[in-house]
């Protein structure tokens, strides 16, 4: 299952996140592929709540993934250490697929990023 965020991702939007993936849960969805290329900011409740979504679905024997983060939020996702974690993927058809290489391996952080 995909399933895209838009805007800022945030403590305030928290409960919104939580019950969307206890929704997707109670589905029975085991894959989830989250599309943030329209997230343009997150802070570190948002980043918690991701890391809880992983182990999450990874107890239930399930997948789950990052696609397309961009700008800012691409920074802080790879300052936190996320993509060693959570897969990063550079497109919804690669991480589906499952086979790619995700995107932290293949793009090196830079030391000289500035968060503002």
């Amino acid at each position: 299952m995909t399933e895209r965020r838009e805007g800022r991702f945030e403590f305030g939007t928290r409960h919104d996140y939580k019950r969307l993936i206890g929704q997707i849960v109670q589905e029975g969805h085991r894959r989830l592929v989250l599309d943030l290329e329209g997230v343009t900011f997150v802070d570190s409740s948002a980043l918690g709540l991701l890391l809880l979504t992983d182990q999450n679905f990874k107890l239930k024997k399930g997948h789950f993934s990052l696609v397309k983060p961009t700008g800012y939020v691409r920074q802080v996702i790879e300052l936190a250490n996320l993509p060693r974690v959570i897969p990063v993927y550079d497109s919804i058809g690669e991480a589906i697929a499952g086979h790619a290489e995700p995107i932290a391996l293949r793009t090196p952080i830079s030391s000289s990023v500035a968060i503002q």
